[in-house]
């Protein structure tokens, strides 16, 4: 089964906020502010780092692949493939890991153009 990245992406991101609220909720009694939540008014809520630091322990297979984060909340083990636009059609030309190779990629492809 195909689905589009960003597809994948967002159901792989609901699934850890769901489990990582869930194990947050067990570990303490996690209670909805009475009014609505805005982001306008700045008042961060209570458990969000609580949360956040859930979400960095989580690690599970996903629609994308291995889904985890390191201690700075960025994902790892995140690999994308890299593809040209050919005759024939799309073709893979590399494998990004982590974005380190895509970066590096599309500098010499477009540093002609810089």
């Amino acid at each position: 089964m195909y689905f589009q990245t960003e597809t994948a992406l967002l159901y792989d991101s609901v699934k850890l906020f769901a489990n990582a609220l869930i194990d947050l909720d067990q570990s303490q009694s996690v209670t909805m502010p009475s009014k609505t939540t805005s982001c306008i008014d700045m008042n961060p809520w209570l458990y969000g780092t609580s949360l956040m630091n859930y979400m960095r322990q989580i690690t599970f297979q996903g629609v994308t692949g291995i889904v985890g984060f390191d201690q700075q909340g960025k994902r790892n083990n995140f690999i994308l493939d890299v593809v040209s636009i050919t005759s024939k059609g799309l073709q893979k030309v590399s494998k990004t890991f982590n974005f380190k190779l895509i970066n590096a990629y599309f500098y010499n492809v477009f540093k002609k153009f810089i």
